[in-house]
Parts: C-alpha cells; structure tokens; sequence
C-alpha cells in the first residue's frame, strides 16, 4: 500500500539529524484523504501570533524541554494547535534536509514530520484561536501539477 510504500522511502533517506542548531523545531505535514483523495491539510496563522501572521504552514513549533523528540514535539504542537491527538497520527518518517541551509535561513533547525491523519471526514478539529485562523486542504494531485506552482527568484527573508 501506499502509506507503507511512503514510510519505507522516508526511513531510506540519510539519519543525520544535526544537534549543532541551538533553536529547534518541528512541524507536522499532515496527509490524509478527502473523499477518498490523497490530501494535505495546511493552517492559516492567526493575527493573535507574535511571528508569521496570516501565513499558510503546517502545524508545528518549538521543542520544549518536555518533549522527548522532535517527532513528540510536532505531535504536541499538532494537537496544541487543531486539536489532533498524538495517538490518532500515523508517524511515516523524517523529511531529511541540510540543516545548515535551513538554519541560516531561519535561525532554527525545523525537522518536518510527515503523519497520516486518516479519513478527513472522521478528524473533529478544534482550533487555537490564539495560534490558528482557519484551516484547509489540498489534494496532492493540485500540489504536484506542475501548472499551479508559482516560481520566483530566491530571496531570503529580511
């Protein structure tokens, strides 16, 4: 099955987490299926936050000190955020990246975790208001058509 084929591909990707990064993070990319359709399910940042307001993401944050990994961590933030318990997420793997591009970019090394949420129709989501506007999906078909994507020169953030 596909899942099963996702989780193989993820755990061939190099294990190198980098632990020179001072700041860490974590965010979850959320699968799951809409009507049968493979999906992703992004947040919209509430105004309320201090960074990042109005912005489209995927649930996450910081690592802090009570979180045993950065895996617990995106699942706590995930919950924190929309209400998803930890237990009810099908952890595939760890995106690998270089940290040291995304951490100058950023200041923090964010580890994405990519999690099966099941069927869309059975999640009851519950949103921070204090951290989350609004969420929505995407089918992956649309994210992977090459005909919606928007390329500009890279510029880094000020």
């Amino acid at each position: 099955d596909v899942l099963n084929r996702l989780r193989k591909r993820l755990n061939r990707l190099p294990r190198e987490i980098s632990s020179r990064a001072q700041k860490r993070a974590s965010v979850i990319l959320p699968l799951c299926h809409v009507g049968g359709e493979p999906s992703v399910l992004f947040t919209e940042r509430s105004h309320h936050v201090n960074r990042h307001k109005g912005e489209v993401c995927f649930p996450g944050g910081m690592v802090d000190a009570s979180d045993a990994s950065v895996v617990d961590a995106g699942l706590r933030e995930l919950h924190e955020e929309v209400g998803i318990p930890p237990g009810s997420v099908e952890v595939l793997g760890v995106l690998r990246c270089d940290w040291s591009e995304v951490t100058s970019i950023t200041g923090v090394a964010v580890t994405p975790i990519v999690g099966y949420l099941g069927a869309f129709e059975d999640l009851t989501l519950d949103h921070n208001p204090g951290e989350v506007r609004a969420s929505f999906t995407v089918p992956l078909v649309s994210l992977l058509d090459q005909d919606n994507w928007v390329v500009r020169d890279y510029s880094p953030p000020v």
